[in-house]
């Protein structure tokens, strides 16, 4: 894992889509090629994000309103990635 103390902002205001939210965190991670696009493997590259990274998502509400199940998954993900990659996470 890289050191850089950079800070991603992910917008998830107007994310219609599961398919669209997981592009938009692949493009804002910056996640590798391989990235699967699905949870399981956000949550195994979320650890890779470069520390210490703050995390901002804007926009939850809209989020849980029309995609409530990847909206709890993105959660959780990012709850877990915060202990254990130390990484500071705001949610909005």
């Amino acid at each position: 894992m890289s050191e850089c103390k950079g800070a991603f902002t992910v917008d998830v205001t107007d994310v219609l889509t599961s398919q669209a939210l997981q592009e938009l965190l692949a493009r804002v991670f910056r996640f590798p090629e391989y990235y699967g696009r699905n949870w399981d493997a956000f949550d195994e590259c979320i650890s890779e994000v470069a520390r210490p990274a703050a995390i901002r998502i804007v926009g939850i509400s809209a989020l849980k309103a029309r995609l409530p199940r990847d909206a709890g998954l993105l959660l959780d993900c990012l709850r877990t990635a915060s202990v254990e990659a130390d990484l500071d996470v705001t949610v909005v």
